[in-house]
């Protein structure tokens, strides 16, 4: 309790020293106080006491307004050591002594959450009273942050530390600034020593016969200065006491946002290898001299032992003196089976390959010999070296299976590109059509035989830019209309559309005649999907166009001259029939008349299915569309052609939800007349044909299915062509001209219509058409 009173005392003196300034500041705090971001407490000088908290301590702590004011600074805190009340107290007491205090702070919300905050107290007057002023901050998410830092720099270090290689960083000016323990140690040095050092001055500084390495040759550096990663294993490392390490080491930049910031080297004490490679080549030496005791052959042995090429040695008559560990694996061979055993006689298989002759001419001639060659009864390549010695042989040899297959893989793939270069070569000459090649500018990059033989452009206009091109030449419409140049399909094409079949009417600037063309075009794509080019298909139809536009000339001229005297025929048929009625004549006289109307009333439909069929083809049919009630489009149809169809065989299953689809009326009457007739015609009389509908996606289909014969497989592949008629026993009737305009009708208005049939089952005909 006395030490409590010398404290508040302490603060009672402070106040009274306290600065003038803080009266002034009174009317501010007040001002900012409910506006402020951060979280505010205003404690009383003498206990501590929470007096007032702005709208921001409610938000992050959790707590009403009243309900914060009465709780005590241990109730915000964590509660454990040194987050609790006592430690608050002192806090407030240095601020009061010492002025404004900043420390961080473990706190807890209502929900009993534990948060970082950062604490700001200073003295203050507010309202007339002298206050302390807290300004909490949330800092978790920073605090989380330097935590996972922390965590992974430990990590980080662990992980180079746990490593056997020697591993170090450098900055731009070669200086270290990371380094782990096991190059450190490999070097001779503690990590602290090399911090900061210029490492090429002092591990790095000559080459291995003692040579000076200047800075600016070192690969280590060239990493830094040029951004590319280096390999090498033919330098040296120097250490701390002045000896030299051989090492194999890389060197590679760290780049961060696209500018090199230094380098990280990874490095390896390769002392023994490179023992173990001069050792081999003494070996070889050794062996064409014969060892000259039997502590050399026992070295040698152990040598060849730990070497990873496999090695045999053999006498001037061909036998096996010596075969190591990795010999035995690749011969799949004991070395006690061959040891004193014919080569020769063990492999007789080798005799007919590469072996039996280059091991001769090493022998003979004294001279080493590489070569590579299969070994058949093992599927294997091996990869070569055998040296002449004075007691016979020494060879060397190590499995390049894997190599060779993907040479061999390489060399077929290549074939294969080569192959289809040249087939893509022959299609591209052999196409008749103009093709064109463009690059992703519009230029043109090839022209096959026939693009070249049309002669569209001059050679030095194929330099001109696309739309240049294309206004050189007047071009049409179908509708004879100037073709809009961004609209061509090459200019589609580059802007990553795939266009087919624009009609268009080209007048050349070169040439005695118009064209008539269609046009197709496709993007040249990349594997990551860029656009790198376009290829253009132009067919000459001028002739096509020419013979349809004949041929719809000559079917309106049939059609107009068989209409004239069709409907006199059938005028005249339909008078004659009701003079016979009214002459009360029932024979041979009244079934005439009505054979006479019936055949008029046939050939009228054919007429009309002929006129549709050329409309149709030419692109002159325009449809209507607009949105279409199925269920109620098709109620009405059934009423109205109750006359007509027998509507009593006919079942309409289509739910109330049904969508509406958009669709030109007459031509949906169409579609549905000449479906439901087939149906009614090609089933038995006493069957229901039934019409259903259903959502489907972004499409509404429709099936109208019979209980008839069906239809034979072979025949529903061309059920839909134009002039088509089933082979059945049913006589036919029309021109084979109903289902072709069913096809065509229903493609028009972008739909879709197939069939299902089983013979002896019947028929289900499908239509999907898009939803308005």
């Amino acid at each position: 309790m006395a030490h409590g009173h010398h404290k508040r005392a302490g603060w009672k003196s402070a106040l009274q020293r306290r600065p003038a300034d803080l009266e002034q500041s009174e009317a501010n705090y007040r001002t900012i106080f409910d506006a402020a971001n951060d979280a505010i407490f205003i404690h009383d000088v003498q206990t501590g006491k929470i007096i007032d908290v702005n709208k921001k301590m409610v938000e992050m702590y959790g707590y009403p307004a009243e309900e914060a004011r009465r709780l005590t600074v241990e109730d915000l805190s964590a509660g454990v050591a040194p987050y609790t009340q006592e430690e608050v107290l002192k806090w407030l007491a240095k601020t009061v002594d010492d002025g404004p205090q900043v420390f961080e702070w473990l706190a807890k919300d209502r929900a009993g959450r534990l948060f970082w905050v950062e604490v700001n107290i200073k003295l203050a007057t507010i309202g007339g009273r002298e206050c302390l002023l807290a300004v909490v901050r949330d800092i978790t998410e920073r605090k989380q942050a330097e935590q996972e830092r922390s965590r992974l720099d430990n990590h980080v270090r662990l992980l180079l530390d746990s490593t056997d290689e020697g591993i170090y960083g450098i900055d731009l000016e070669a200086r270290c600034t990371l380094i782990n323990r096991s190059g450190a140690k490999l070097l001779g040095y503690r990590p602290e020593d090399l911090l900061g050092k210029n490492l090429h001055e002092l591990i790095h500084h000559s080459h291995p016969d003692g040579s000076s390495y200047p800075v600016d040759d070192c690969a280590i550096v060239r990493a830094v200065r040029v951004g590319q990663g280096v390999r090498i294993d033919s330098e040296v490392f120097w250490r701390r006491d002045g000896s030299s390490c051989p090492v194999e080491y890389s060197s590679y930049p760290i780049i961060e946002d696209g500018v090199v910031q230094g380098a990280v080297v990874t490095f390896v004490d390769i002392t023994e290898r490179k023992r173990a490679e001069e050792e081999r080549a003494r070996l070889a030496s050794e062996q064409a001299k014969r060892a000259e005791a039997e502590a050399s052959r026992k070295q040698i042995s152990n040598i060849l032992e730990s070497i990873t090429d496999a090695f045999f040695a053999l006498d001037h008559e061909w036998r096996f003196t010596y075969v190591n560990r990795e010999a035995e694996r690749l011969l799949r061979r004991e070395r006690r089976e061959l040891l004193g055993k014919n080569v020769w006689e063990e492999f007789p298989e080798a005799q007919n390959l590469p072996f039996h002759p280059e091991y001769l001419k090493a022998v003979s001639e004294r001279v080493p010999v590489e070569f590579e060659s299969c070994y058949p009864p093992y599927d294997l390549w091996f990869e070569v070296s055998a040296y002449p010695s004075e007691d016979g042989l020494s060879v060397y040899f190590r499995d390049i299976t894997e190599r060779k297959r993907a040479e061999e893989e390489r060399d077929r793939l290549l074939s294969e590109v080569q192959r289809r270069a040249a087939e893509l070569e022959a299609t591209f000459t052999a196409i008749a059509d103009e093709v064109v090649i463009y690059d992703e500018a519009g230029g043109i990059v090839r022209l096959n035989p026939s693009a070249e033989s049309a002669a569209l452009y001059r050679p030095e206009e194929l330099r001109l830019s696309l739309a240049e091109r294309l206004s050189l030449g007047r071009l049409e419409t179908a509708e004879d209309k100037p073709f809009p140049i961004e609209e061509f399909p090459a200019l589609r094409a580059l802007r990553g559309e795939t266009v087919r079949g624009v009609l268009a009417l080209t007048h050349p600037q070169y040439g005695d005649r118009d064209r008539w063309t269609t046009v197709s075009a496709a993007p040249i794509r990349a594997p990551d999907g860029r656009t790198l080019g376009a290829v253009s298909v132009l067919a000459d139809v001028t002739a096509l166009h020419e013979l349809q536009e004949w041929l719809q000339d000559l079917v309106r001229a049939v059609s107009h001259d068989l209409r004239s005297p069709l409907l006199v025929i059938q005028g005249q048929a339909q008078l004659l029939l009701r003079s016979l009625t009214r002459a009360g004549l029932h024979g041979t006289e009244l079934r005439s008349a009505e054979a006479i109307i019936t055949g008029a009333k046939r050939m009228n439909a054919m007429i009309e299915d002929l006129v549709d069929s050329a409309r149709l083809e030419s692109g002159q049919l325009h449809l209507h569309k607009r949105p279409v009630d199925l269920k109620a489009f098709v109620a009405e149809l059934l009423d109205r052609t109750r006359g007509v169809l027998n509507v009593r065989r006919i079942a309409a299953e289509i739910p109330d939800d049904m969508p509406q689809v958009c669709a030109d009326p007459d031509r949906l009457e169409r579609i549905f007349v000449n479906l439901i007739s087939n149906a009614l015609k090609y089933s038995p009389p006493d069957t229901e044909v039934v019409i259903r509908a259903a959502r489907s996606g972004d499409r509404a289909t429709f099936s109208i299915a019979d209980r008839g014969e069906g239809i034979a497989p072979e025949d529903l592949a061309h059920i839909f062509e134009r002039f088509y008629r089933t082979k059945g026993t049913r006589k036919a009737e029309g021109l084979g001209l109903g289902l072709y305009i069913t096809r065509m009708l229903v493609e028009a208005h972008g739909g879709q219509i197939w069939v299902e049939s089983v013979l002896g089952q019947g028929s289900t005909f499908y239509v999907a058409l898009p939803l308005a």
